[in-house]
């Protein structure tokens, strides 16, 4: 397969979804990009509407907004949806360094983003990092009043350590992909812990998360190597929130996949015994994080926003 046709199919499959709002916007006290000035968040929204409930998404660590673009053509109808990259990732800038990113720059990303839906009501989604970006910025009384549902995908208030360094020792480490064969192949063993999902939405999605580099002859991934460097520094440590997650106490949904080894049993298990509200759904055939993209899952999850 050449570039030209793999091109050209995944441009085929967009043409097919309902197209978002695209914003590019320098948030409230934006950090410093590259260039010495406040740095924009490229934000997709779907369903655009003032009287509609918000559907906001936050992705993992290297997820790009188009994570959730299958997942928003169904609930665009009843909410706006949301989503965005990260600082470093995605069309988001690129910030000053290692130092400049870290879980403290993605917490006051979110922590902008929701002035811009100030009194409206939230359904939060987060996926991984997403997931505990939300515990932190929930757990404070300001930003806890218009939350209506927290959506936890496959992730917990604690994450070892060496799961975290395994993940970073895959990411900090440039890789080119020179052919589209190539390219499917490593996306199809990145994205299998999101459980089965169709060819035509990998290629999708592993077009969205990678762009052309002419000094490589060839696609990488679009993020920032100064982002996944801060990570690796970071992975030396266990991340805790339990206590931030005890003082959220809205309805709230767990996604859990049944082949994560970032989630365990016995962590659900603890979840649902300080919550006993909890929502728990295992998904069969999927890790971390399940995929939020095929049939069974998207009903599951527009059922469940539209009942609370």
């Amino acid at each position: 397969m050449e570039w030209s046709h793999f091109y050209r199919q995944a441009k085929d499959f967009e043409k097919n979804l309902i197209q978002p709002d695209r914003l590019t916007v320098a948030l409230n006290q934006a950090p410093l990009n590259i260039n010495g000035v406040p740095a924009k968040t490229h934000v997709l929204v779907w369903g655009k509407g003032p009287d509609k409930p918000v559907v906001l998404c936050a992705g993992g660590l290297v997820n790009t907004a188009y994570r959730f673009a299958m997942l928003a053509q169904t609930l665009c109808t009843e909410f706006e949806c949301v989503s965005f990259d990260w600082y470093g990732r995605g069309h988001s800038d690129h910030l000053q360094g290692p130092q400049s990113y870290g879980f403290e720059s993605n917490v006051g990303q979110v922590q902008a983003l929701l002035e811009m839906y100030k009194g409206r009501p939230i359904h939060f989604l987060g996926s991984s990092l997403g997931g505990m970006v939300a515990m932190a910025v929930f757990s404070q009384a300001q930003y806890v009043s218009n939350l209506r549902s927290l959506v936890l995908n496959d992730v917990g208030p604690r994450m070892s350590a060496g799961r975290r360094r395994r993940r970073a020792g895959a990411l900090n480490k440039p890789r080119v992909f020179k052919t589209p064969v190539e390219l499917r192949e490593k996306v199809g063993i990145s994205q299998r812990d999101f459980g089965p999902v169709p060819q035509p939405i990998q290629d999708f999605l592993a077009y969205k998360n990678t762009r052309w580099c002419n000094q490589s002859a060839g696609r990488v991934y679009r993020y920032d190597m100064a982002c996944m460097a801060r990570f690796e520094q970071d992975s030396q440590f266990d991340v805790d929130l339990w206590h931030l997650w005890e003082t959220i106490h809205c309805p709230q949904l767990l996604l859990h996949g049944a082949l994560s080894d970032a989630l365990l049993p016995d962590q659900v298990q603890q979840m649902q015994q300080a919550k006993p509200d909890l929502k728990v759904v295992t998904v069969p055939d999927a890790g971390h994080t399940p995929s939020l993209c095929v049939e069974s899952q998207v009903q599951m999850l527009q059922q469940w926003l539209c009942s609370h």
